[in-house]
C-alpha cells in the first residue's frame, strides 16, 4: 500500500525544457532526491520558454512520464483555464500543492485560489525562486507592486508555507508579507552525482571566462562586459556566453558594448545549453564570470565549482567568502575596483597558483553536494 504523501507540483516549464534555467533544475533535483519518500506529480506546459514548437514525443493534456520518469501533465496551452486547473486538483486530491512562481496566473495564482476553496486542508508550499528580491522587484516594478498590494490586502498568502532557499530569501519574504509569514529555509538540492576533479592549463595573461544563464537585466551581463573593457590590454580574454535571450532590448545593449571592446577581448554568444551538458561545457574555462543582481541558489555556480572551476560572482548569492576558500570571489557590485582586481588577479595567475584556486572550488563543491542536512530541510517542507 502506498502511504507516501501526494505532491502536485505546478511549474510553467519542466523537462525536457531547459531554457527557463534554475527553476527546472531545482524541481528536477528535488524530485530525484525525494521521489522514494513522496509521490510527485507535475503540472506544466508542453513547450519550452518562448518556444512556439511543442515538445516532440509528448502527448499533451494527459498524464505521462516526463524524461526523468515523473508522472507529468503537459498542457497544450500556455494559459490553462481555472476550470482545467480545478479539474486536476479535484481528480488528484493532493496532500500538498507545491508552486514555483509568484506571478504566473495559471501555475501559481489559480492553484492557490482554487486549493484554498476546494481543499482547505491541503498544504500549499510556495517557492518564490528569487522573485521577491530587490533586484527582481526593480524590473517592471509597477505591475509587481500593484499585484503584491492586492495579494496582501486580501490575505492571499496568509496560509501559505514559503520555501526560502536561503536566509536572505526568507528576509525578502518577511519584508514583503510581514513577520507572521510561515517561512522554512531549505537550500535547493543538487543532482546526484560522483564528483571528479578536472585538470586544465592556465598561463599568465590568459583568461577563459564563461557565462551560463538567461540574458536578462537581473543576470547583469552588461556589467560583466563593462568590467572586461577595463582590463589591461595585455590580457588575452575569451568570454563565451551560453544562454537564452530573454530580453532582446537588453541583448541589443550588450551587443553595442561588445562592438566597442578592444581586440584582446573576444566575446562569443554560443546559445542555449541543455542541463545535462553543463559539466562538459564548463570544463575548458578558467572561471565562471556572472555578476547577477540576485540569485537564490545559482545552479550554474554550483556546477562550475563541481567542475573545479572557480567563480567570479556578485555577493548577492548564497555563496559567500569564496576568496578565503580560494574558490573565487563574491563581489560588491557597487564598487568596480573589487571586480577589476579579481579579473586582473585571475588573468595574472600562473599554473601553480591557479591549481590552488581550482582545488578550492572542487573542495567547496564537495561540501555542497554531500550535505545531508539540506536533504532533511527539503523533506520537512512536505512532512
Amino acid at each position: 500500500m502506498n502511504n507516501r504523501k501526494k505532491i502536485l507540483l505546478f511549474i510553467d516549464w519542466y523537462l525536457p525544457g531547459f531554457k527557463a534555467g534554475g527553476p527546472i533544475r531545482s524541481v528536477a533535483n528535488l524530485v530525484e532526491r525525494l521521489k522514494d519518500e513522496f509521490e510527485f506529480k507535475i503540472v506544466t506546459t508542453n513547450s519550452d520558454l518562448e518556444d512556439p514548437t511543442p515538445y516532440t514525443d509528448i502527448q499533451p493534456d494527459c498524464w505521462q512520464a516526463s524524461p526523468d520518469g515523473t508522472p507529468t501533465f503537459y498542457f497544450s496551452t500556455k494559459k490553462p483555464s481555472p476550470s482545467q486547473i480545478k479539474a486536476l486538483i479535484l481528480n488528484e486530491q493532493p496532500d500538498v500543492i507545491y508552486l514555483n512562481s509568484m506571478y504566473s496566473v495559471p501555475f501559481s495564482v489559480h492553484p492557490i485560489r482554487l486549493t484554498q476553496s476546494l481543499l482547505p486542508k491541503c498544504k500549499i508550499v510556495l517557492a518564490p525562486r528569487g522573485m521577491l528580491s530587490p533586484g527582481a522587484l526593480a524590473i517592471k516594478p509597477l505591475k509587481k507592486h500593484l499585484f503584491l498590494i492586492f495579494a496582501r490586502s486580501i490575505g492571499w498568502y496568509d496560509k501559505v508555507k514559503w520555501h526560502a532557499s536561503s536566509e536572505t530569501e526568507k528576509n525578502e519574504v518577511v519584508g514583503v508579507f510581514g513577520k507572521k509569514s510561515d517561512v522554512s529555509i531549505a537550500r535547493n538540492l543538487t543532482k546526484k552525482r560522483i564528483l571528479k576533479e578536472v585538470q586544465r592549463s592556465k598561463r599568465q595573461g590568459e583568461l577563459k571566462l564563461v557565462y551560463i544563464g538567461r540574458i536578462s537585466p537581473v543576470k547583469n551581463l552588461l556589467q560583466c562586459l563593462e568590467q572586461l573593457r577595463k582590463l589591461n590590454t595585455t590580457c588575452d580574454v575569451t568570454y563565451d556566453i551560453y544562454g537564452f535571450i530573454d530580453d532582446k532590448e537588453y541583448w541589443d545593449k550588450c551587443q553595442k558594448l561588445i562592438s566597442t571592446l578592444p581586440s584582446n577581448i573576444k566575446v562569443n554568444l554560443i546559445g542555449t545549453v541543455e542541463n545535462d551538458k553543463l559539466g562538459d561545457v564548463i570544463k575548458p574555462y578558467h572561471f565562471l564570470f556572472m555578476l547577477t543582481l540576485n540569485e537564490n541558489f545559482g545552479h550554474a555556480i554550483v556546477e562550475a565549482l563541481a567542475e573545479s572551476c572557480p567563480v567570479i560572482i556578485s555577493n548577492r548569492t548564497p555563496w559567500r567568502d569564496l576568496a578565503q576558500k580560494k574558490a573565487g570571489w563574491d563581489l560588491d557590485l557597487s564598487d568596480d575596483r573589487f571586480i577589476e582586481t579579481a579579473l586582473s588577479d585571475g588573468c595574472n595567475m600562473q599554473q601553480e597558483e591557479y591549481n590552488e584556486w581550482k582545488n578550492g572550488a572542487f573542495e567547496m563543491a564537495g561540501a555542497i553536494f554531500d550535505d545531508e542536512a539540506v536533504i532533511a530541510d527539503n523533506r520537512k517542507l512536505f512532512s
